[in-house]
């Protein structure tokens, strides 16, 4: 096993890495698939406004449990599915970059495939269940509070629903954006992370972790300064005073993970990184 092991590593050895082609890389790789999943969950969004703006009356609504319940299903349905989506296709688009590089291997290499990827699609779906259902609840109470405000204006059955549903679609647009954005972006950075701490755990490669920022006008202070930054990959680096392990950690919480556009690039040691 080791020797086999050995022959397969050579792959991962890239030499000089253009962070800044890597960059652009990942981010239409994110952009493609954060693209989809907005569509999904903007549309989901408003199917459910139709569904409630329906069970109105004057003298009630549905119950703000039914209302989350409503919502929350159909979200985590989708989210299991995209992130389904996301981890194959880093784990291919790691796999097509190693073959690559060594393209003198006798067999294709297909290390992602080897990956438990359920396990870890499950695994992670677990560590964001909480923040998921909070989405579901704040969506919930904001069409709840906006029913009860426009009771308040003696607006029929009718009306109501109708300034509901124009209300909200422009509500889930920028909801749908940004959720699909992060969420993307945060799926993205763990299944890179992932990836590569699992081939060095499986193979004894001394794989290291580079972040690099975008570097321009909309950079956050705290990504400009860790950029360039090389640990290992059992470190975490130190952003604007959180611990982060990859782009995206929600550890790193919101104020690093919204709208970030940073990547990590990993490399073998004896690799280098041009900014």
């Amino acid at each position: 096993m080791a020797i086999q092991a050995t022959k397969q590593i050579v792959g991962f050895r890239q030499g000089r890495i253009n962070a800044r082609k890597y960059a652009k890389q990942q981010a239409r790789l994110r952009d493609n698939l954060a693209r989809g999943f907005q569509r999904k969950i903007e549309t989901s969004f408003n199917k459910n406004v139709n569904i409630i703006s329906r069970t109105i009356n004057q003298d009630s609504a549905m119950s703000s449990g039914n209302v989350v319940q409503l919502i929350n299903i159909e979200l985590e349905s989708l989210i299991k599915a995209q992130l389904k989506r996301i981890f194959k296709a880093i784990y291919d688009y790691n796999d097509e970059a190693y073959n690559r590089i060594d393209q003198k291997q006798e067999e294709p290499f297909d290390f992602g495939r080897s990956i438990e990827f359920e396990e870890v699609v499950a695994a992670y779906f677990l560590q964001r269940e909480v923040l998921f259902t909070n989405i579901s609840r704040n969506q919930g109470i904001l069409i709840l509070r906006e029913i009860e405000r426009l009771r308040l204006q003696d607006l029929s059955v009718p009306e109501i629903a109708r300034e509901l549903r124009k209300k909200f679609r422009r509500i889930n647009k920028n909801r749908a954006a940004l959720i699909a954005r992060t969420e993307t972006h945060s799926a993205t950075g763990f299944a890179h992370h992932n990836y590569h701490e699992t081939v060095g755990d499986s193979y004894g490669v001394a794989m290291v972790k580079e972040w690099v920022a975008t570097n321009d006008a909309r950079t956050r202070t705290a990504h400009a300064e860790v950029s360039g930054t090389k640990i290992s990959m059992s470190e975490s680096f130190k952003v604007g005073g959180r611990e982060m392990d990859f782009v995206g950690d929600p550890k790193g919480g919101p104020a690093n993970v919204i709208n970030c556009r940073c990547v990590i690039v990993y490399t073998d040691v004896e690799d280098s990184v041009d900014s």
